[in-house]
């Protein structure tokens, strides 16, 4: 995560880069966009991704939050892994369907590629991590009461027509 130290630091470098006038109040927002999208980003990959970005042709002369951390995803080790392989690397390591679901274990695997797990020792820790997880179904919803035959009042009516509760002839 980007404190708002690194956040100065990284908008110092891209003032320098493309002129743009910037105060902190703007580093700090820049950095709030790019730790919202990957919460464990570091100034090091942010400083490369914007090297990057710089050391290739674009239509728009400055870099936006988004821009980097395309290129900080692009640049994990997690972001060569296909679902597919995750999922079958999973399945044979025991997983049960509830903790192939994308937000348990193959999160975990990720996550722990990214900071230099190797991959099957990845998949054996998000495997333990996750043992007993089950994904909790929805409560029914209540089904509406009905109150009774012929109109709204009818339940409360005592067994009375319409035209004994209208008090006339109906």
């Amino acid at each position: 995560m980007l404190s708002q130290v690194d956040a100065w630091d990284l908008m110092t470098a891209i003032k320098h880069l493309d002129h743009r006038n910037a105060t902190l109040e703007d580093a700090v927002l820049f950095a709030q966009v790019v730790n919202g999208k990957l919460p464990d980003v570091t100034k090091a990959e942010c400083l490369d991704a914007v090297a990057d970005w710089y050391g290739t042709p674009h239509e728009f002369g400055m870099v936006r939050p988004g821009d980097l951390v395309e290129l900080i995803v692009k640049r994990r080790p997690a972001s060569k892994l296909s679902d597919y392989d995750v999922q079958r690397a999973l399945e044979r390591a025991g997983a049960t369907p509830d903790q192939s679901w994308p937000g348990a274990a193959p999160k975990l695997v990720r996550e722990a590629v990214n900071r230099g797990v190797p991959f099957e020792r990845a998949v054996r820790e998000a495997v333990e991590r996750t043992r007993g997880f089950s994904l909790e179904s929805a409560p029914p919803k209540p089904k509406p009461k009905r109150i009774g035959p012929g109109f709204a009042g009818a339940a409360r009516s005592n067994g009375l027509s319409l035209s004994d509760v209208l008090g006339g002839e109906a």
